[in-house]
């Protein structure tokens, strides 16, 4: 019988055999083994139904100089992990959720040449883990968790020259990261980062920090004095590289390029190879030493390619740029804002007069006052960084100025235009219900107001909730149409489009209502008609060149100049709202007449110009000699139509309102019915006659 103690090892070895059994990977199962004269590759790619563990020591070679293992669960790096590994040259260990490596992980490897760590939710790296690395030239570290890089942490990798660092949530950077290294190419895209580190990045000839919105310094080409390739996220980054921007370069290849060899080709593939067709290859910068086979057809200055480049949008001079648009700018921003103001002070200071219609105009005077307010921050800006502005083109982009511009801008087109389609319903409405004195009371303009409100609202938030961007341009108009942008800036200018057409469907159908197709070229009524040509025109001027151009610029197509489109941005899109409080209500007869008693009343002013005004809304046709053009269709066909009992009703039936148009009638203030009631017996053939409108009636605004 055996001891106990005999009895208890048998028992243990049995058990470490058993366990060793379950952690036994097949190999052909996870792992592909590939070999050379010379390299030997293994590639343990994922996913599997069961992803691996750990490094599947047994399947791989001493002599292997490739490996790679993808899309498995390592969760840490023990030390010494590749200890019996020294040959490996490429190491890869992508989206393997290592989310630890022990300082002495990579320690043997002493002839690794690229470490890709790509999407491995590694959240922290320190200088000991390249400890020994001597022959490292490129680190891939893009998509893990890393907030930070300290002082000299790549400080043993001296021959470090590629690092990626894109899509970290990385925050800072110290000033000596990359002390004693020999980069010439990193990549920090999508970061947090607030600051470059200027110490050992002299030899650099590539950087992307595109979308890192915290960047807003940038270093200075004496930084980086062999720098040939920027992508920045602000164009005015580039601004102190506009005078190295030049044109890529052309080289011819002979018949001898197939002798150049493999160091050269590689040099060559380096340079940014953008097409080769038919012998001529594109290449920028031009090579420093020029290869067997190519000829040089230009000169070798030192080349930049810094990107994206200024525009008129985002310009290395100031936000107008001519001094034509910026007093056009200006003369628009002082028309808007006394014309919006003097309609608001009007309506509201009249309050016993204040109906649903009223209502609505102040509405849209307060839209279109904020449209001049947009345009007076955007003036202001550029004033005060007048030929300085590349200074201070990220501090304004990036500040709540931009951020407060955009939103007005937005707010005030949208809430503008949604007022003018309810503007033009409700004179729709007013006309088809005529007959019955039918109006939108001021419950019901309350209600639509609001929603209004709302709406614009809304769509002015999304920018700064990520959908579209403020700050791509120096107008801080939502410009971005990257991700949801796109679809952000299409359904804006498709519902503005749907809007414009609404309204330019709405008056043609009003004016032939009112005309029944035909024109008389009677003084009143041409111009009312002109009038009326004068709104839809503006309308059609100031917004289907945006809709259009703007249409066709987010889906990739530029139809005209830059230049041009900065016009049509800055002065045609906001003159829309300038144009609206005069068509809509300063030339109207009941404005007149309630400004000046405004002035007159309160502060004794403008005395004469309150009475010649007075005098003139006083109703100026017999009694008896106007009817209404409702009914007219039934009096054609023979149909004897009632008057209605009360002319008050008949009177405000018939005081559409259909254009922005001054009235002779003014029953409201006057309280004389325009209509004689005495004679209710018309004979049929004098009733056409009777119905005949006058046209100018029709065109009251009801204000």
């Amino acid at each position: 019988m055996l001891p106990l103690s005999s009895l208890l090892l048998t028992l243990l070895a049995a058990s470490s055999k058993t366990r060793a059994s379950e952690n036994a990977i097949d190999c052909s199962k996870y792992c592909e083994i590939t070999t050379s004269l010379y390299t030997t590759t293994v590639k343990c790619l994922g996913p599997n139904d069961v992803p691996l563990t750990r490094i599947p020591y047994e399947c791989i070679p001493s002599n292997t100089t490739s490996l790679e293992m993808t899309w498995h669960s390592l969760r840490e790096l023990p030390a010494k992990a590749f200890e019996n590994l020294s040959a490996i040259e490429d190491l890869q260990l992508k989206y393997c959720e290592i989310e630890t490596i022990h300082p002495t992980a990579f320690q043997n490897l002493t002839n690794l040449h690229t470490l890709n760590l790509r999407s491995s939710n590694i959240r922290e790296i320190s200088a000991d883990h390249f400890k020994g690395l001597t022959e490292l030239n490129s680190i891939n570290l893009d998509g893990n968790e890393l907030t930070r890089l300290d002082d000299f942490t790549f400080v043993d990798a001296c021959t470090l020259r590629t690092l990626r660092l894109n899509d970290n949530p990385i925050k800072s950077l110290g000033p000596n990261v990359f002390a004693g290294t020999q980069l010439e190419a990193l990549t920090l895209r999508n970061t947090k980062i607030s600051s470059l580190p200027t110490v050992g990045i002299s030899k650099m000839k590539e950087i992307n920090v595109a979308k890192v919105p915290s960047l807003h310094d940038f270093p200075s080409q004496s930084a980086w004095p062999n720098i040939e390739f920027i992508t920045l996220t602000y164009p005015s980054h580039c601004c102190q590289y506009k005078d190295a921007i030049q044109e890529p370069v052309t080289l011819t290849l002979n018949e001898s390029l197939p002798s150049i060899s493999i160091n050269e080709r590689r040099s060559l593939s380096a340079q940014k190879i953008c097409s080769l067709n038919d012998g001529i290859v594109i290449i920028t910068p031009i090579l420093a030493t020029p290869l067997p086979g190519v000829e040089r057809s230009t000169p070798a200055p030192q080349l930049v390619s810094c990107s994206p480049q200024p525009d008129v949008f985002n310009s290395c001079q100031d936000i107008m740029g001519w001094w034509p648009l910026r007093i056009a700018v200006w003369i628009v921003i002082i028309l808007n804002i006394c014309g919006n103001l003097a309609v608001i002070v009007s309506f509201v200071s009249a309050y016993r007069r204040f109906n649903a219609v009223r209502l609505l105009l102040t509405n849209m005077a307060f839209a279109d006052l904020c449209m001049g307010l947009y345009l007076f921050t955007i003036a202001v800006a550029d004033a005060a960084t007048f030929n300085e502005y590349v200074n201070h083109a990220v501090e304004w982009k990036t500040g709540g100025g931009c951020a407060f511009a955009g939103f007005l801008t937005v707010f005030a087109s949208e809430l503008s235009l949604y007022t003018l389609v309810t503007i033009t319903v409700e004179r729709l409405y007013r006309l088809h219900y005529a007959m019955y004195a039918k109006r939108i009371n001021m419950k019901q303009a309350s209600v639509v107001v609001l929603i209004g409100w709302i709406f614009a609202t809304l769509m002015a938030l999304l920018p700064l909730v990520g959908v579209s961007d403020y700050t791509v341009s120096a107008i801080c108009l939502p410009f971005d149409i990257e991700g949801g942008g796109l679809g952000y800036v299409t359904f804006l200018l498709i519902i503005n489009g749907l809007a414009f057409l609404l309204i330019l469907l709405a008056y043609v159908y009003l004016f032939y209502s009112v005309t029944g197709g035909q024109f008389q070229s009677r003084k009143q009524e041409a111009s009312v008609f002109r009038r009326m040509a004068i709104l839809v025109t503006v309308d059609f001027l100031c917004w289907c060149p945006i809709i259009i151009i703007g249409l066709v610029a987010a889906h990739g197509g530029v139809p005209i100049s830059l230049g041009a489109a900065k016009v049509i941005m800055v002065f045609i899109y906001p003159l829309n709202a300038c144009a609206n409080p005069f068509l809509y209500a300063i030339f109207t007869r009941q404005f007149k007449r309630d400004f000046f008693e405004f002035w007159f009343v309160r502060c004794g002013l403008f005395e004469a110009q309150y009475r010649k005004v007075l005098a003139r809304s006083q109703p100026s046709v017999r009694r008896g000699t106007q009817t209404s053009r409702i009914g007219s269709s039934e009096s054609r066909r023979g149909k004897r139509v009632r008057r209605p009992d009360r002319p008050s009703q008949w009177s405000m039936g018939t005081n559409l309102s259909l254009a922005p148009m001054s009235s002779k009638i003014d029953s409201e203030h006057s309280g004389t019915d325009v209509f004689d009631n005495s004679n209710h017996h018309d004979n049929d053939g004098d009733h056409e006659k009777k119905r005949k409108v006058n046209f100018t009636d029709v065109g009251h605004a009801d204000v």
